[in-house]
């Protein structure tokens, strides 16, 4: 880890700096589509946007919804006891990705994935390549939309956390922060300095949007009380009423990894693929017997919500399974506010604590 310094990158040279940093990976920028915004391969024909939250996070880059773990085939002359010979080829990422212009949220969700996929006891191999061939750099988020809630969950607009580069828009172009190694290697040799001036400028500019934040619920100790109201099925019941359990809230949400693992054969040959899966789906849970655990979306919000505000901060040092993007709000199609559904929950638990 490097400590961070500025740089500065002019406005009218940032797509001659991707047009040289496509030479070396493939390069991700956020491309308006229709009515959403979306990443896409860098096309210095084509324009880009920053400064909007894109449609999905850019999670899909180190852990994509559909991808081939292993290509396996079955040798055909079976041994005296009757086994085949099974050949297995593990399929590994090859291209170094860099992805422009994701907001800080986005960023701090690769970070939240991290402990999980690569510091347990096993090490996801697939997701520590992909981790290790991306670099991310995410822009200051100066207009925060009215789903966004990242500084209730220990998060900010100008937040670096995941991040390898931090861009602020300044007078004629932006500040370059470096957080990272790999961050550096790329602004090598292609941007300049930033002066005190145009470091000054950042400073005020990060200063006057976090001003601009409208106070939100105090989650900072969220897992000493959340499962206080882990018995209360009518709390539960009221507040995942309007949920359809859908699974839209999960798959845009940049922290979720829960996934399924299928194996596609045709004759002798087959592909071991990762999927992603839903908590909130009806079959998450399902055992072998037909029992399941969660038979009803009360149950299985509860999970959710507890999972992102109790547990994983239990295990991990308080940090929060969210960042506060907002997309599970203005993506749900029941129009599910998870920050109502909080301050429910707290203010259930303190009345019953004042009883």
């Amino acid at each position: 880890m490097v400590t961070s310094e500025s740089f500065f990158l002019a406005q009218d040279g940032v797509n001659a700096w991707l047009a040289r940093l496509t030479e070396q990976m493939r390069v991700m920028v956020p491309v308006r589509e229709g009515n959403a915004v979306v990443y896409a391969e860098f096309d210095p024909d084509k324009p880009f946007v920053l400064g909007c939250q894109t449609a999905a996070s850019p999670k899909h880059v180190v852990f994509p919804q559909n991808e081939y773990l292993l290509e396996y085939r079955l040798a055909r002359d079976a041994d005296d006891q009757g086994h085949r010979a099974v050949e297995i080829k593990a399929t590994y990422p090859e291209q170094a990705t860099f992805v422009f212009g994701t907001n800080p949220c986005g960023a701090r969700g690769l970070a939240t994935l991290d402990p999980v996929l690569l510091e347990g006891a096993v090490v996801d191999p697939y997701f520590k390549a992909r981790r290790e061939m991306s670099c991310i750099a995410s822009v200051v988020c100066l207009s925060p939309g009215d789903a966004c809630f990242c500084h209730w969950v220990g998060g900010a607009p100008d937040d670096s956390t995941g991040s390898d580069l931090l861009l602020t828009p300044v007078q004629g172009g932006f500040l370059v922060e470096v957080h990272t190694d790999k961050g550096r290697s790329l602004v090598a040799d292609s941007l300049v300095m930033a002066t005190s001036q145009q470091q000054q400028e950042a400073d005020s500019v990060r200063a006057q949007v976090k001003q601009g934040l409208v106070p939100g619920l105090d989650l900072t100790d969220s897992h000493t009380w959340m499962e206080k109201a882990f018995d209360d099925m009518d709390l539960w019941r009221r507040v995942s009423d309007a949920c359809i359990y859908c699974g839209v809230c999960t798959y845009n949400c940049p922290t979720c990894y829960c996934f399924n693992i299928t194996d596609e054969a045709s004759g002798l040959a087959g592909e071991r693929i990762r999927s992603w899966d839903s908590c909130m789906f009806a079959h998450y849970t399902r055992e072998a017997s037909g029992h399941n655990p969660r038979p009803t979306k009360d149950y299985r919000y509860r999970n959710r919500i507890l999972h992102k505000f109790s547990y994983y901060p239990k295990l991990y040092n308080g940090v929060k399974s969210c960042t506060g993007c907002g997309r599970c709000i203005h993506l749900c199609p029941a129009g599910l506010d998870i920050r109502e559904v909080l301050a429910e929950i707290k203010a259930s638990i303190m009345e019953n604590d004042g009883d």
